[in-house]
């Protein structure tokens, strides 16, 4: 949408409605008032625009929400994270206004996250923007039985659950004794991500170590390394384990 003052008191407005030029005039003056007229558009046209300014309405709400601070002993300096429009899709040409948008939000779940709360604080916020905006098109109509224009859902691509091994369990018991032996130094245990394969093995009563290896760095990037003399340590300290273990359990 463009606006033109013409003098001494005249306002025109373009909207252009789609990709093949389509143009269409209007005048939308009040006598004497172009200028407040021209606010009162520029405030009206932030609901006009459609799906796509919804969804970041959203995204900006998801946050700015306070989510719920919640953390666990096993991941230091972690906490719940909510990372809104990771990934924004809509529209397909520069001058038509979107039918439809989407956004991916990245959610770093803790032990204690309630999947069930998030999802519905997502709900809340989604159906609060969207009655909003559905409330101001059926005003605008002058039609109080008019159908809702906006519409949004939820669709989970992947819910991947944080799951802990306790710190005193024999396996971790045994990595930490491995290394002071191997080693001679006492490691830290701390709980590892964004994101693995333990979780299905921990929770099939299977104890799990995650990110226990040679020592490396800047992992899948394009400068990603390791210590090569790290890995011989490394294979005596994975026998030094399988043996203590084994002798536990044999």
């Amino acid at each position: 949408m463009e606006m033109f003052h013409v003098k001494p008191r005249w306002l025109f407005l373009k909207v252009i409605t789609c990709d093949d030029g389509t143009i269409g005039w209007g005048e939308p003056v009040v006598e004497g008032r172009a200028q407040t007229v021209e606010a009162a558009v520029k405030e009206i046209a932030r609901y006009l625009i459609g799906q796509s300014t919804t969804l970041a309405r959203i995204l900006i709400a998801l946050e700015d929400y306070a989510w719920n601070n919640d953390k666990d002993p096993s991941f230091h300096n972690l906490t719940l994270t909510v990372t809104p429009g990771t990934i924004f899709n809509g529209g397909g040409f520069p001058s038509v206004v979107p039918s439809n948008a989407s956004a991916m939000v990245d959610i770093r779940l803790m032990p204690s996250t309630s999947v069930d709360d998030i999802l519905k604080k997502i709900e809340d916020i989604m159906k609060t923007i969207i009655n909003e905006r559905n409330e101001f098109y059926r005003k605008m109509t002058f039609n109080s039985t008019s159908s809702a224009r906006l519409s949004a859902s939820i669709t989970i691509k992947n819910q991947l659950p944080a799951a802990t091994i306790d710190s005193n369990h024999p396996l971790v018991l045994s990595c930490v004794n491995a290394v002071k032996k191997i080693l001679s130094i006492t490691p830290t245990t701390n709980g590892c991500g964004p994101a693995n394969e333990g979780y299905m093995l921990i929770e099939s009563g299977i104890p799990t170590i995650c990110g226990f290896g040679p020592i490396g760095g800047n992992v899948h990037g394009v400068d990603e390394w390791i210590s090569i003399p790290s890995m011989t340590q490394t294979v005596d300290i994975y026998l030094d384990i399988v043996s203590n273990y084994c002798q536990l359990f044999g």
